[in-house]
């Protein structure tokens, strides 16, 4: 029976890669954004690896069908991705079309540096973690390595990537090296892994070279894929990241002082005060509704004035981290943001905000000239994997710092 992207719930949503190409259910390509977005593809927005790897989080948590069913799903979606999308001699691309079953990308012909190198990050730690759990994965290793050794035959002589490539050739499309920050956390964990340094020799020159040319003046540009080369959160939350691996790596205090420089550049995007609702507005008909509170949203980029959305609750581990380090509890009170007034808008059993049900969250909102509505009402896949590595990346590197923000205190 055909299934429509209205009737799918955020956790079905998630599983959609696996049922589609290994499952066989039969999505039917007419039904909505179906239609228009017939794509899995890494890292961004989509977070196709990021969504494997959360259910194969729940799937070891849960030992009933249902987790065992998550974990099969979890699987099912990387060996897709592996399939589909191969990464020698060049990267196909970003993802896959779930009606043709080829290698696709975010914005079609443009394979871009962020969307492989965030999947491959989050695909090697969980190819860590199932390797502590004696799951061993060597085709995850080398999808990730292939990629990996690829890219760096890209950087170039002052450290640096090109932005995106024509997908399947190895082209380079953008050239500026704005957001040579992406590969770092990946290159880290490459390195990790395979025991060899050039990976990690290549992400310091990445870095040094953002830091020189960015960093160092206080200012991040070009994390969002689908805006101009501009000014934004992400790319100061991702170079955060990269950051703080080099400084796990490397354990040298320069590190530690640009990953504190990132994140004060990152959270000058957290809108910090109550945004009130439009006087006369219907609130049946507002998308963010009278009386919730706004604490916690962000700006988005530079390029238009207020727009917010909830995307740095991917960052609240990486707060909890700097605050491990530096013990500045301002970047604890920041994780605390970031875990917790992130999840406002969040539809809830018994608050479900005329969303279509519990889990759901609208993708961003206008807090200007359209104050309390958003362009759309649509969810995209990063809504539910941001809101849960909130949690579950705090959980995994400190179980009792998560308990004590997740219980308010």
């Amino acid at each position: 029976m055909p299934i429509t992207a209205h009737e799918l719930d955020p956790v079905k949503s998630l599983e959609l890669a696996a049922w589609a190409r290994n499952v066989g259910i039969d999505v039917d390509p007419k039904a909505n954004e179906l239609e228009q977005w017939p794509k899995v593809i890494m890292g961004f927005v989509s977070k196709g690896i990021e969504v494997a790897d959360q259910l194969l989080i729940e799937g070891d948590r849960d030992t009933s069908p249902r987790g065992q069913k998550m974990r099969k799903d979890g699987l099912a979606i990387i060996e897709t991705f592996i399939r589909l999308v191969p990464m020698s001699p060049a990267p196909a691309g970003e993802g896959f079309n779930l009606w043709t079953g080829k290698a696709d990308s975010w914005a079609g012909d443009t394979m871009t540096l962020r969307g492989p190198s965030e999947g491959m990050r989050t695909l090697l730690d969980a190819y860590r973690r199932e390797k502590v759990r004696g799951r061993e994965h060597p085709d995850w290793l080398l999808w990730c390595q292939q990629f990996g050794d690829w890219l760096l035959t890209q950087q170039r002589e002052d450290g640096s990537f090109p932005r995106s490539w024509h997908g399947g050739t190895g082209v380079v499309k953008e050239t500026s090296g704005t957001s040579s920050y992406n590969p770092v956390p990946m290159l880290v964990k490459l390195s990790a892994e395979t025991g060899q340094k050039r990976y990690l020799e290549a992400a310091i020159r990445a870095a040094d070279y953002i830091w020189d040319n960015y960093g160092s003046r206080g200012v991040f540009v070009g994390g969002t894929t689908d805006n101009p080369n501009i000014t934004d959160k992400e790319a100061g939350m991702v170079s955060l990241e990269a950051f703080l691996d080099l400084y796990d790596a490397t354990k040298k205090q320069e590190w530690l002082e640009r990953a504190k420089a990132a994140g004060d550049y990152t959270e000058s995007w957290i809108w910090i005060w109550n945004v009130p609702m439009p006087l006369g507005a219907i609130d049946s008909d507002l998308n963010w509704k009278r009386g919730v509170p706004t604490i916690g949203v962000q700006g988005i980029t530079a390029r238009g004035p207020g727009g917010v959305d909830e995307y740095l609750d991917w960052a609240a581990p990486a707060y909890a981290r700097l605050y491990e380090y530096t013990k500045d509890p301002h970047y604890l009170d920041v994780a605390r943001i970031l875990l917790l007034d992130t999840k406002s808008m969040l539809a809830l059993p018994g608050r479900t905000y005329d969303l279509l049900g519990p889990g759901w969250q609208q993708e961003h909102w206008g807090m200007s000239m359209n104050r309390g509505f958003g362009t759309h009402r649509s969810w995209l896949p990063w809504v539910s994997v941001n809101h849960l590595h909130s949690i579950t990346g705090l959980e995994e590197f400190d179980p009792a710092l998560y308990r004590s923000l997740a219980s308010g205190k």
